[in-house]
């Protein structure tokens, strides 16, 4: 039972009473703007407005008071997902995406996928699900690795951070960025001597090993070893491909990236002045 619990290790009670508080907390602010925007919903999928949900809430870092990220069944379909967080930087990267896709040269980097944003404000957003896809021929490898380099460089010229396995999907040919609130990350001064928080390490993309207090392990959107079920690489026909097989499509399409941000920096300045002035970021001071 919970006192026993309790009197057996009597730290752990006021833990589990805070977890507890901000869960309780979480579903609250949930309830209260699904109640706002369940009509808006309705409208998105064609639905009866009596329209049925189930709700889960993702493994994902809590933050502001303990508010996370829901993900929500619709008629038995995951349609939507629930964010807490800084939903603006979301919609402000749509901007540089459009930009890159008219401005590239190689084709594959003319074609992006960017989850469709329904209602969004400073605190939260609705946004589509992104469902892994695996995918069916060799040939189908190569735009997909060309768009990961791609999205490196760009995510790297735009000063972000913390870009993990666990924030991308593997949409078929697509990969997709599902958590964009670092962007414009400061180097704050205890970074200077990190190795994972300087150059083009710290996006998270590339295998980098993050060190504990007795071991190491990686986090980087590339990583294909040691993970189950994992949704962040292509796969074909549901085998994990060798990352070091698709290199020079990475590279090249890191550098077709570095290219295009170079010949358009004018562009994209003005890009950046347009629609992420004000916009805040969220700063990790480490690793979570």
């Amino acid at each position: 039972t919970m006192n026993a619990l309790a009197n057996l290790f009597p730290k752990l009670e006021p833990i589990i009473e805070y977890q507890f508080q901000k869960l309780k907390y979480s579903i609250s602010i949930f309830c209260e703007d699904f109640v706002k925007y369940r009509k808006l919903l309705a409208r998105e999928f064609s639905l009866n407005e009596n329209y049925s949900i189930k709700l889960t809430r993702c493994n994902s870092d809590s933050h502001r008071g303990g508010l996370g990220v829901y993900k929500l069944l619709i008629e038995g379909t995951e349609r939507r997902i629930y964010k807490h967080g800084l939903a603006y930087l979301d919609i402000a990267f749509s901007p540089k995406i459009k930009l890159l896709e008219s401005k590239a040269l190689d084709t594959s980097l003319r074609k992006f996928k960017v989850p469709k944003i329904v209602k969004s404000t400073s605190e939260y957003n609705w946004c589509e699900c992104v469902s892994y896809l695996s995918l069916n021929s060799e040939s189908q490898l190569i735009s997909p690795y060309i768009r990961l380099g791609g999205l490196a460089y760009l995510i790297y010229g735009l000063c972000g951070f913390d870009f993990h396995y666990e924030n991308i999907i593997a949409h078929g040919e697509y990969p997709v960025l599902i958590d964009l609130e670092c962007l414009f990350q400061l180097v704050l001064e205890f970074h200077r001597d990190s190795a994972f928080t300087s150059g083009v390490e710290a996006i998270g993309f590339f295998p980098t090993k993050l060190w504990g207090t007795n071991s190491s392990h990686e986090v980087s959107s590339l990583l294909t070893k040691n993970l189950k079920n994992s949704f962040n690489i292509p796969k074909l026909k549901g085998k994990t491909c060798d990352l070091l097989d698709y290199k020079s499509e990475i590279l090249h399409g890191f550098r077709e990236v570095y290219s295009f941000c170079m010949r358009e920096r004018n562009s994209i300045l003005e890009n950046i002045k347009e629609h992420d002035k004000g916009i805040e970021s969220r700063i990790i001071i480490r690793p979570t």
